[in-house]
């Protein structure tokens, strides 16, 4: 099976934020799963309390569990 591009940018794309629905182009699937990650960093970046890398590391790999 040959991965395109397109496959790879929706793989990358459900990654970044499992359970999104995907735009109807899908061009901007993956655009949108980096902004909507990004925005999540900041908020963690203005938390009250310093996050340590383990810590974000936990909320990374638990925001992939789609339970």
């Amino acid at each position: 099976m040959t991965v395109t591009p397109r496959v790879r940018h929706l793989r990358a794309g459900d990654l970044l934020a499992p359970g999104a629905d995907r735009p109807t182009d899908v061009a901007e699937f993956l655009p949108s799963a980096l902004i909507a990650f990004t925005r999540q960093r900041e908020l963690l970046t203005t938390s009250p309390r310093a996050v340590s890398e383990n810590e974000t590391a936990g909320i990374f790999s638990r925001s992939m569990d789609l339970e």
